[in-house]
């Protein structure tokens, strides 16, 4: 029997028909797409996993176990981790390497003081950006490093050599380490807070786009399931046929998906307009695990297509099953307000959970997606009955009453529109956090000056106050260091009136050239705002009294951080601190990277700090691939939510044009059933995307209440509500041709189903 029914559904499969082949070629590509994107997405893990331990393989080994190489090096883990015009940079510098068979993989020799090998696209970036070419300032390029050398085929990756007198370098035993986090900081957490939220975000649209193609619905496809329940086949034997013709299709689909991933990764080398690249045999999956993924989309497949088969052949449903009906839309709102509440339930959970909080905050997001998408139904329905009474003309009302009593299509494809309004807002939102927060402040104080005071930290003395002075693009600088108090040394910033004016870019009122206090209001210093307890501090082995609190210079371009720090002059020494130097200047923003890339060039482990300025520095950004990748998996839920809409429209379209068939000949004008399709189809759709960028505002606020620095602009929210009118709009006008199909002779002729 098993057998006949699957002969039953392969032939149904194969349907000649316009509708029946317009539906398959939907449904192949939709499950292509989908298989396309699930292999990929299983694909970056494994590519990571495989590029870790590249990295392992690179690393600096710097321990003291084994006997050390002669070969010296910039501890890899204090170099400057930051962007460079966009770029990260990976830069092993080595000195007293010449000669030694030691040598980082990947180079043919051990570069000299003031050499260079540079990795493909690194020696192109260096000749067309002048940021990062003033990164490698002094330094000239003799070599490339190679495949071996790195961890995919785009990484920006360069081995320097340097005097074996330079400071901060320590013994290299070899390369290749066993270290899990390769020399920097560990991301464990981050990272697995970042693949849950792309698991989610890409896994709603892949489950929906997969339902969507297989339960797409037509007036044959409804039609044979009521012929087949008719000549007595049960619900579950009408299930198969049904899965069995959608796997006929998804079969060759999956096929096509699964060719195309093997075709891209031997042609690509990287994500289109990004620099996260792979070596192929690194990205490249095992065949089993490609025919498992294939696998798991044809049962999706199979499966939404069985739970889509459960027409009875009875014209209306029963009570008990407009109860059950009933029940099953109001689960959606149960579900949307247990997200909720688990979202606001965070603000009470203890402040150490860390990434457990992070977890259960997108936990919640997923639940509120899932809740919205199962209640747009109901949220349909209260809305069309609710308008019904205070409508006057006739196809408003019709329209109206088609979403009260079947939603329908339209329903989904606003279920769609809301579930991606939600992911995109809050994936804004843990982008901002990544980020640091919004810089629109930073922004705002920009536009008092004309530069940013900029602190530089050089902890292993690599800069001196004249190379910082000489430095292109440094309009202002002081030395900050202390002086020898009697209870413990004082903070001070070095610098004479004009130094500090050039700094600040106003007029240094007050200065008078001996020790004062620094206040960024001018009022008076009181002893809870100084930064020592000291009375006195040695000048010339003297001590001398520290100003009256009333002594201050104010200086509130340099920001509260430099309340209650003791100005004194540039001719005095500070006390010595071993290699460690901190230097304040002032660089105009349009030349702060130029600036920054020069001095981290002579500087390899200095810092930065921009202060009420870091809104505005881009390259500071401490986690710019984790930040990337959630940008691509939003672009991709995107792109899968609108393959998930068009099929919808497409299916929307034949299903309006059976209502409005059976209306029209009946009698109803066609200006009416004009109206009617309007407002059944934009209306849910309309609805719903607002219900969804109001439930995204509560989530966004849910976020902020997690963490501060998760903003989510105004706009967005306002751009989100645009675009669900637009695409309520498209969508309207997309399926009004098909619909309006109704009105020729020759469908009127077919009668109401």
């Amino acid at each position: 029997m098993i057998g006949r029914l699957s002969v039953v559904g392969v032939r149904l499969a194969f349907q000649r028909d316009y509708a029946s082949v317009i539906r398959a070629a939907l449904l192949a590509a939709g499950i292509a797409i989908v298989t396309f994107v699930a292999l990929c997405g299983v694909s970056a893990p494994f590519a990571a996993s495989n590029q870790d331990a590249r990295s392992h393989h690179l690393a600096v080994d710097v321990s003291t176990k084994d006997k050390p190489s002669g070969m010296s090096a910039v501890d890899p883990r204090l170099v400057a981790q930051r962007q460079w015009d966009g770029h990260t940079i990976t830069r092993t510098i080595i000195a007293g390497a010449q000669g030694n068979d030691l040598r980082p993989p990947g180079i043919a020799a051990n570069p000299g003081p003031g050499e260079m090998y540079a990795s493909p696209d690194l020696r192109k970036l260096v000749k067309d950006n002048a940021v990062v070419r003033n990164l490698f300032h002094g330094y000239r390029v003799v070599g490339t490093v190679h495949a071996q050398g790195l961890t995919q085929p785009h990484e920006l990756r360069a081995v320097l050599g340097a005097n074996v007198e330079a400071p901060g370098l320590v013994q290299v035993v070899g390369f290749g380490t066993q270290n899990t986090d390769g020399g920097q900081d560990s991301n464990t957490v981050l990272n697995t807070v970042v693949t849950g939220f792309l698991a989610m975000v890409l896994g709603v649209p892949l489950v929906v786009v997969v339902a969507i193609s297989a339960r797409l619905s037509s007036r044959r496809r409804r039609g044979r399931i009521r012929t087949l329940r008719a000549l007595g086949l049960s619900r579950m034997q009408v299930r198969w046929v049904m899965a069995v013709e959608t796997l006929t299709v998804a079969l060759p689909a999956t096929v096509l998906g699964a060719a195309t991933y093997w075709g891209a990764l031997a042609t690509f080398s990287a994500v289109p307009g990004t620099s996260f690249g792979w070596f192929t045999q690194d990205a490249r999956l095992p065949l089993a695990v490609i025919v498992f993924v294939a696998a798991c989309v044809m049962v999706v497949a199979g499966v939404a297509a069985a739970l889509g088969a459960s027409i009875d052949p009875r014209p209306l449903p029963s009570r008990k099953a407009r109860r059950v009906s009933t029940v099953g839309r109001h689960a959606g709102l149960f579900v949307l307000a247990a997200g909720l509440v688990v979202l606001g339930a965070i603000r009470w959970m203890p402040s150490g959970a860390g990434g457990s909080n992070a977890l259960v905050l997108w936990i919640g997001c997923g639940v509120v997606a899932a809740g919205l998408a199962l209640s747009s139904n109901d949220l349909t329905v209260t809305f069309a009955r609710a308008a019904m009474p205070r409508v006057k003309r006739g196809g408003t009302l019709i329209g109206l009453r088609i979403n009260a009593t079947e939603p329908g299509t339209a329903t989904r494809m606003a279920s769609i529109l809301a579930v991606l309004t939600v992911l995109c807002i809050g994936t804004v939102a843990f982008t901002s956090v990544l980020n640091g927060g919004s810089s629109s402040n930073a922004a705002e104080l920009a536009t008092t000056r004309t530069g940013a005071p900029i602190a530089v930290n050089d902890f292993d003395g690599f800069l001196s106050l004249d190379t910082v002075m000489k430095t292109e693009g440094v309009q202002g600088v002081a030395l900050i260091g202390e002086l020898e108090g009697d209870k413990g040394n004082v903070p001070t910033v070095f610098a004479s009136c004009a130094a500090l004016e050039r700094l600040t870019e106003r007029k240094a009122l007050r200065c008078d050239g001996g020790l004062q206090w620094l206040s960024s209001t001018g009022a008076p210093v009181s002893e809870e705002t100084r930064a020592t307890g000291s009375k006195t501090v040695v000048l010339g082995g003297v001590k001398t009294p520290l100003p009256v609190a009333a002594d201050v210079v104010p200086a509130p371009a340099l920001g509260v951080g430099f309340d209650g720090l003791l100005l004194a002059p540039s001719s005095i020494k500070p006390v010595a601190d071993g290699n460690a130097r901190s230097f304040l200047i002032n660089v105009p923003f349009d030349v702060v990277p130029r600036t920054l890339a020069l001095l981290s060039s002579a500087a390899p482990t200095a810092e930065f700090d921009l202060g009420e300025f870091a809104g505005l520095d881009a390259g500071s950004k401490q986690f710019p691939a984790q930040v990337t990748w959630l940008l691509l998996g939003m672009s991709a839920s995107t792109v899968l939510g609108s393959v998930a809409i068009l099929i919808a429209a497409l299916g929307e379209a034949e299903a309006r044009r059976n209502r409005l068939r059976g209306l029209y000949v009946l009698g109803a004008e066609r200006n009416e059933l004009a109206r009617a399709h309007i407002v059944s189809t934009g209306v849910p759709l309309l609805t719903v995307a607002a219900a969804g960028v109001v439930v995204g505002w509560m989530v966004a606020r849910a976020m902020v209440a997690f963490d501060d620095r998760a903003s989510v602009p105004t706009h967005l929210f306002l751009a989100l509500a645009g675009s669900g009118a637009v695409v309520a709009v498209l969508v309207t006008a997309l399926t009004a041709p098909q619909a309006m199909r109704a009105f020729t002779p020759a469908e009127a002729s077919k009668g109401s189903l």
